[in-house]
């Protein structure tokens, strides 16, 4: 085996949960490849609950996620990473090599230009499952040719407490619904989910779940259990950590929901999930199990992600999700469980 000429690594990867999913199974491959590499980890503190031991993690630097989002005020932005660099400056001043798992061009100016970091890598591959992308930016760095899937840690001490508090008495079969996802062109209409769950009721054997912490999703979880008071509909919006919420979904005998990080988190386990697409693509976040489906309207503009994060998205309304009605997603049900 080719001699490792890095002893620390600096791995920034700061993007969403889903991205943060993605991105275990390559830090997975540093401590197998070579367990005397030191490894500094910057990350949003959201889903620091999400490291598994495994990962044999020295240093962890974490970022506020509302601060780093795109769609933050971009004054505020930098205001607060410039003043987070001078925080944590020792931290990576010098270090051998920084491995971009973001596509944060900020961060890997500053590892290039402040930190002094000798090699900084960000790989720009397109048209590539997240997850192979991460693994081949490690390859690049580290002579490795291991794969590896997402490391997240084990949930089997929840068990009980989630099913005691969240599945009582619960019908035939148990439904786990996400509606909002963190940018709103990857949202289906929360009219189509009412009329989702409508059409599915009609089976009268179905307990609903709305899932997700933020505002919008406890909004949405209020609006359609009033539109629907005589359903088995349940909220678990704010009331659970991401450790809780993995373990919640290994529950589930199917989760429909919008493209973000509920699907990622879904996706190490082997529960069917109904995903919608066009605004990105699965091919490139998509979930590994096999029973994983991806649903698009296949526009030819889809897809469009690059646009929005350039601001240059024209498009009034995301017609490659309004095109994916109810009825589409209703047959798909039936088909996996009726």
């Amino acid at each position: 085996m080719e001699k490792n000429k890095f002893k620390n690594i600096v791995v920034f990867t700061a993007a969403g949960i889903g991205d943060f999913v993605w991105a275990t199974s390559a830090i997975s491959l540093i401590k197998q490849f070579d367990k005397s590499i030191s490894i500094t980890l910057i990350m949003c503190e959201d889903y620091i609950s999400l490291v598994d031991k495994s990962l044999q993690i020295d240093k962890i630097v974490t970022l506020k996620r509302k601060y780093h989002s795109v769609e933050t005020n971009p004054v505020l932005r930098y205001i607060y990473k410039f003043f987070w660099s001078i925080k944590n400056f020792k931290c990576f001043y010098k270090k051998e090599v920084c491995i971009m798992l973001d596509s944060s061009s900020f961060f890997s100016l500053l590892a290039r230009k402040i930190f002094n970091i000798r090699k900084t890598v960000n790989l720009k591959l397109k048209n590539l499952h997240t997850m192979i992308k991460y693994q081949l930016t490690i390859r690049s760095v580290l002579p490795t040719y291991n794969l590896a899937i997402p490391v997240l840690p084990n949930t089997d001490h929840l068990r009980n407490k989630i099913k005691q508090k969240f599945l009582q008495n619960t019908k035939k079969y148990k439904i786990a619904l996400c509606t909002k996802s963190t940018m709103k062109f990857r949202d289906w209409d929360i009219k189509y989910f009412d009329e989702l769950i409508k059409k599915t009721d009609k089976y009268n054997d179905f307990t609903f779940y709305i899932v997700g912490n933020s505002k919008e999703e406890i909004q949405n979880s209020k609006i359609l259990i009033d539109n629907n008071k005589n359903v088995d509909i349940r909220s678990l919006c704010g009331k659970t950590s991401l450790l809780e919420i993995k373990e919640f979904l290994s529950n589930m005998d199917l989760i429909v929901s919008v493209d973000t990080g509920i699907v990622h988190l879904a996706a190490v386990s082997n529960i069917p999930t109904i995903s919608f697409y066009g605004v990105s693509l699965p091919i490139k976040s998509g979930g590994i199990n096999p029973k994983f489906v991806a649903m698009s309207s296949n526009e030819d503009c889809s897809p469009c992600d690059e646009k929005y994060y350039d601001n240059t998205l024209s498009c009034k309304y995301a017609k490659c999700l309004y095109n994916i009605t109810p009825d589409i997603v209703f047959n798909k049900i039936k088909e996996i469980l009726l």
